[in-house]
């Protein structure tokens, strides 16, 4: 069995929610039947916070970039 970690680094923003992340990863699961997991890295600008939230309570871990 392989498992692969999924990283993001990019705003999250309701495009990228809606078109991208949430068909790649809310409807599939790992080979063992657990929820894909995945790491956001998020930077202040352009991020919906809310999207943010979502994201969270889903269970995927959530990095921040500093303000700078």
């Amino acid at each position: 069995m392989r498992l692969i970690s999924l990283t993001f680094d990019e705003a999250v923003t309701d495009n990228l929610y809606n078109t991208y992340w949430e068909p790649l990863l809310f409807s599939r699961v790992n080979p063992d039947g657990q929820p894909i997991g995945a790491t956001f890295f998020v930077p202040h600008e352009y991020t919906d916070y809310e999207r943010v939230n979502d994201l969270y309570n889903y269970g995927f871990e959530i990095g921040i970039h500093s303000v700078t």
